[in-house]
């Protein structure tokens, strides 16, 4: 009966401590996960374009920038700004891969990053072009414009890439 005894005061604790690391391991990850992710849109955010930036090999990169969006949210309040936001990742997020990456920048600011080659880049911004001209809207018959900006990446140096996408 002892032996039992001692198995068990053992066998308790062990188990209590390993559910305790399973479920603060999980946390941890969801956690990190919720780091990286933009609370309006739900795609990834600025921290994770930092760490993408510096971490993986980029070939080209893009800035999307709502047009005359302050005017959104004085006009129609910052819901209906929201909105707009949702609705320009929505329609960008389809044509997202592995190789092509899309990024709350900031405000009404968004990038992509790529690893394309330029003609696939260019074929892909252009369909997206095409898809937020004929579909991004405030209303059904309010077309709101995005202005885009696009760089090469020189020299893989993040702060160029930036400021050259953002002219």
């Amino acid at each position: 009966q002892s032996f039992g005894g001692l198995i068990s005061s053992f066998t308790f604790p062990w188990i209590a401590v390993t559910c305790t690391l399973s479920a603060f391991l999980g946390t941890n990850k969801a956690l990190q996960k919720q780091a990286r992710l933009d609370a309006v849109t739900g795609i990834r955010n600025r921290l994770s374009f930092d760490i993408d930036l510096h971490s993986t090999e980029i070939s080209f990169a893009a800035i999307l920038d709502i047009d005359h969006f302050k005017q959104i949210n004085d006009t129609y309040g910052h819901q209906a700004g929201d909105r707009a936001l949702k609705t320009l990742c929505d329609i960008v997020s389809k044509h997202i891969s592995d190789n092509f990456r899309f990024y709350r920048y900031g405000g009404e600011e968004f990038f992509i990053l790529s690893r394309e080659n330029k003609e696939d880049f260019l074929k892909r911004l252009l369909t997206i072009w095409n898809d937020l001209k004929e579909n991004f809207k405030l209303r059904e018959t309010e077309h709101l414009s995005v202005s885009i900006g696009v760089t090469e990446n020189i020299k893989n140096d993040s702060d160029l890439l930036v400021e050259f996408a953002d002219i």
